[in-house]
């Protein structure tokens, strides 16, 4: 069969292709759920660990209905998020900065602890949105190598600490590794390192985690350690590019942030309803995780079939290792109108490859046996 195929193509005839690496469905039917997924004939889009599904009927309608109020700033909808958040979270509204994604919350942090020099000590490797956003800033970067399992090394981290260190960044689970820090080893950790600086935990993938040994720092801030938590909504809630986001931190920390907020109105109606309408989607969101769980353990018998080491994930992507120049590796894959993010960390070359629907994980296998 010729590689030569368009997108379309690929996704009809892929499930022939891989026939011999079935992965057991699982029980659940979601088939109730009405999914709006993009189309795109000119790439299969695997690099940017968005969600697959798109957004959900429910919130389609939300946006629609709300367009006609576009001309008004959105305050009410900002109180209705916040104090839904709050509800979920069990932390006071005067706990949460909403934000244009989880960006503007690191962003402002960057700005509060980061300026002109400000050393802040994160993991080797981590969200390199963070890492750039600092460094163009002016901050100090100290880089901290993960341990021999890929996960944040907290004890080196903790011994890098000096008198400079105005902020620690802790992204669980870390994204590009897709590892997480134990919730027990990491409450110690916060627990100890905000007695002498203010703790940076991302939690950007906290929704796809299904493991008993994770857990959200959040109630950390209930006790009024010095912590803040970032999540978005570009992830599960398939709002990547609505950008939403929020923070959780002591209210003296949310003053401080929301003083050097771009405005009063960082968010746009129409993101607002669509955030809310999305965080109360429950069954859409049970449906993506289902799917994604599924999709992510057939890739993963894709690699192990075919020999290549990756790290095992707790997200919507995997990473995995190979021996050639990943760069040139992805623009070979893009010629099949597949779109991967290549890495390079610890002399090592790297493919991160984001879980899309099951359809497209299928497209990606025969490339993927044909390179290897």
């Amino acid at each position: 069969m010729s590689l030569q195929l368009n997108r379309r193509q690929w996704l009809k005839t892929s499930a022939l292709v891989v026939a011999g690496l079935s992965v057991a469905s699982r029980t659940e039917s979601f088939n109730h759920i009405e999914f709006l997924i993009q189309e795109n004939d000119d790439l299969i889009l695997l690099d940017q660990n968005e969600n697959p599904y798109g957004i959900s009927k429910k919130t389609q309608e939300a946006i629609a209905d709300e367009v006609k109020y576009s001309n008004r700033y959105p305050d009410d909808h900002m109180i209705e998020l916040t104090e839904l958040i709050s509800e979920r979270e069990n932390v006071s509204p005067d706990n949460i900065i909403l934000g244009a994604g989880a960006t503007e919350i690191f962003r402002i942090s960057g700005l509060l602890y980061g300026l002109n020099g400000g050393e802040i000590i994160t993991a080797d490797p981590t969200y390199f949105g963070f890492k750039s956003y600092v460094e163009r800033i002016g901050g100090k970067l100290e880089m901290v190598r993960v341990d021999n399992e890929y996960k944040h090394d907290l004890d080196a981290m903790e011994q890098q600490l000096t008198d400079k260190t105005k902020m620690v960044y802790v992204v669980n689970p870390n994204n590009p590794t897709g590892t997480i820090v134990g919730g027990d080893r990491l409450r110690s950790f916060c627990e100890e390192v905000s007695r002498r600086v203010p703790v940076f935990v991302d939690e950007a993938y906290h929704e796809l985690v299904e493991v008993a040994d994770y857990s959200s720092m959040t109630p950390l801030v209930r006790e009024g350690y010095n912590v803040i938590i970032a999540r978005t909504f570009s992830k599960i809630f398939g709002l990547a590019g609505l950008r939403v986001g929020y923070g959780i931190a002591k209210p003296e920390l949310i003053k401080e942030f929301s003083r050097i907020q771009t405005n009063f109105a960082p968010i746009s109606v129409l993101s607002l309803r669509a955030a809310i309408a999305s965080y109360r989607d429950s069954d859409f969101i049970s449906s993506c995780l289902s799917k994604n769980n599924e999709a992510r353990s057939y890739f993963c018998e894709v690699l192990d079939k075919l020999g290549y080491f990756y790290i095992p994930s707790h997200t919507n992507f995997v990473i995995f290792k190979i021996n050639r120049e990943a760069k040139e590796f992805v623009e070979e894959v893009l010629k099949y109108k597949i779109k991967l993010r290549p890495f390079e960390f610890h002399n090592e070359q790297w493919i991160r490859v984001s879980i899309g629907a099951m359809n497209e994980m299928r497209a990606l296998t025969p490339i993927l046996e044909k390179m290897s």
